[in-house]
């Protein structure tokens, strides 16, 4: 075994600096991601309670449909992460083949979830233009959902293998690109007309095919990957796939209740009114951005904990979650 090899295979370091490095980077697009949601409800705000609240139950039910099914998607970065510690480095974009066949599945799922939008309305008690609103906002939105679910896929792979950098920068150039588009679709522009609230659903949906197709050209012409990329596509694989659920299952689960907490709570609020749901958007907003700093240094936990564990080191593993622990409080 070479001295590349082996210096591939100590574990990973576990310092509060190394925390610091891998943990920030995921906060900054998990934020730069949220900074989304905010710019709708800021830019929506100038149409309006109605635009704002519709786009407000809109926002409650994808992202309560969107973190869910994510959370099972999340299995595949200490999956990767265990095989990037062991040097297996061939396996990481097998891995990442099953779990962009599992997003298509789940994305699937969502898309009938989200679609069914008389359930919806019907539970948030909508009318009129709110419910006019939010119908188009869900079904615009179910349009992007299999590309934003496939780039959560690459987005687990990149902090995985300590790369999560590259998130970042996309999340961040997604970031800029949302705020002008949002402006052209919910304002109109030239020849484009206005579509109000539902124009942040377009922008969404753009946003997604566009961050996929950036993931897509950084993985498949960066020299990084070359040692990961398989040589033709990896077919769906049961062991692997259940595997992927065995550990996802139980992460989407606790998604779903930590984040839909606040942001599933919209659809019961949007019983009061147009403007209750509007106070409760900005403060949701908010909410969520808070939520951020402690998910990101959960992620650096998983990465860390399945590397150490690859490079069998349980010792580093346990210091990894002690420290992270540490470093969240």
């Amino acid at each position: 075994m070479s001295t590349r090899i082996l210096s591939r295979l100590q574990p990973p370091d576990t310092s509060y600096w190394a925390i610091l490095k891998l943990s920030l980077p995921v906060w900054i697009s998990n934020v730069a991601i949220v900074g989304g949601a905010t710019l709708d409800t800021l830019m929506t705000g100038h149409l309006g309670s109605t635009d704002l609240a519709a786009v407000a139950i809109g926002l409650a039910v994808s992202v309560s449909v969107f973190v869910a099914l994510v959370g099972v998607m999340q299995g595949l970065s200490p999956i990767a992460g265990h095989h990037y510690g062991a040097g297996h480095h061939e396996r990481i974009g097998f891995e990442l083949h099953q779990t962009i066949w599992l997003a298509i599945l789940l994305a699937i799922i969502g898309m009938g979830l989200m679609c069914y939008t008389p359930m919806w309305m019907t539970l948030t008690n909508s009318t009129g233009r709110v419910a006019e609103i939010a119908t188009n906002f869900l079904l615009i939105n179910a349009i992007g959902l299999p590309a934003a679910m496939a780039g959560r896929a690459y987005m687990a792979m990149n902090a995985a293998v300590s790369r999560p950098k590259v998130a970042m920068w996309i999340a961040l150039s997604m970031l800029a690109v949302k705020a002008v588009t949002n402006y052209i679709f919910i304002f109109g522009w030239a020849f484009i007309p206005s579509f109000g609230g539902a124009g942040c659903a377009i922008s969404s949906t753009i946003n997604a095919f566009l961050s996929l197709f950036l993931y897509w050209v950084i993985w498949h012409y960066d020299s990084f990957y070359a040692k990961m990329r398989q040589k033709r596509i990896s077919m769906p694989n049961r062991k692997a796939l259940t595997n992927l659920l065995k550990l996802g299952i139980p992460i989407g689960i606790s998604a779903f209740f930590e984040v839909t907490s606040f942001t599933f709570m919209t659809i019961f609020i949007s019983r009061l009114g147009a403007d209750v749901v509007y106070a409760h958007q900005i403060v949701a907003n908010l909410t969520s951005l808070f939520y951020m700093a402690p998910l990101a240094i959960g992620v650096t936990s998983s990465v860390l904990v399945s590397q150490s564990l690859g490079a069998n080191s349980p010792e580093t593993a346990r210091m990894a979650t002690y420290k992270c622990l540490k470093f969240c409080i």
